[in-house]
């Protein structure tokens, strides 16, 4: 969307239809929902003058019809987005990084104070109060994508040895993303994870470990690989 593009109705419909898709947040200029709320305005005005004029009009019927729709337009869009937030920052808790670039400033905030929640919440379910003080301070951090969840106290290499030791077993090996298929990693798709599923190579790409039980968002077309391997399944 060009700065100098004006928001208005047929705009607030693109935007739904282009979020309603799912993938990633569509990019929205800095001042998007400063605008939505200006044309808002600017349609609670018109109504105002044409019903004190007559209620009854057929232009302030026309007005007051478009409003709520419009009104209807935002609060949806703006859920969607969040739902897609609440994908990324649960992201962010296995160390995946996060680009903010289609996010405007409030809602760069809004995610970063969700990545910081839920960084805090994680680690003092695992270790107590104190293990949450470095996700706090990453909340209160500075902006600058990507950005990462802090992980809890401990490497992942510590906490695999401080379990115990699992029966011998031949791992499964999972197969690789077939030549050819190109990852989309604008589509996501979110999916359980129904076997731990090694690194494995995909090109000049490598997937991170996965672990069973895990409810994560992934390229669809890789996880319409894991799904064909029995390895992982569509959460609806």
């Amino acid at each position: 969307m060009a700065p100098e593009e004006e928001v208005n109705y047929n705009r607030l419909i693109q935007v739904y239809q282009q979020e309603k898709k799912g993938g990633t947040p569509v990019p929205l200029v800095a001042d998007f929902h400063d605008r939505v709320r200006g044309y808002l305005e600017k349609l609670r005005a018109s109504y105002d003058q044409e019903r004190s004029k007559d209620p009854s009009s057929m232009k302030a019927l026309q007005l007051a019809d478009q409003l709520q729709k419009a009104r209807v337009l935002q609060v949806d869009i703006i859920n969607l987005r969040l739902r897609k937030f609440l994908l990324l920052a649960h992201q962010t808790l296995t160390g995946a990084g996060v680009d903010t670039k289609a996010f405007t400033p409030d809602e760069k905030t809004v995610f970063q104070n969700l990545v910081g929640h839920l960084c805090s919440g994680r680690n003092r379910i695992l270790e107590g109060a104190e293990a949450s003080e470095d996700a706090q301070a990453a909340e209160s951090g500075p902006l600058s994508p990507p950005v990462k969840c802090v992980p809890p106290k401990g490497s992942d290499e510590e906490r695999r040895e401080m379990r115990p030791p699992e029966p011998a077993k031949v791992q499964e090996k999972v197969a690789p993303v077939p030549s050819g298929v190109e990852l989309d990693s604008n589509e996501l798709v979110v999916v359980r994870i129904l076997e731990d599923v090694p690194d494995f190579a995909m090109g000049d790409k490598v997937a991170a470990s996965l672990r069973k039980k895990d409810v994560v968002a992934l390229p669809k077309n890789l996880a319409h690989v894991l799904e064909q391997h029995k390895k992982a399944k569509t959460v609806v």
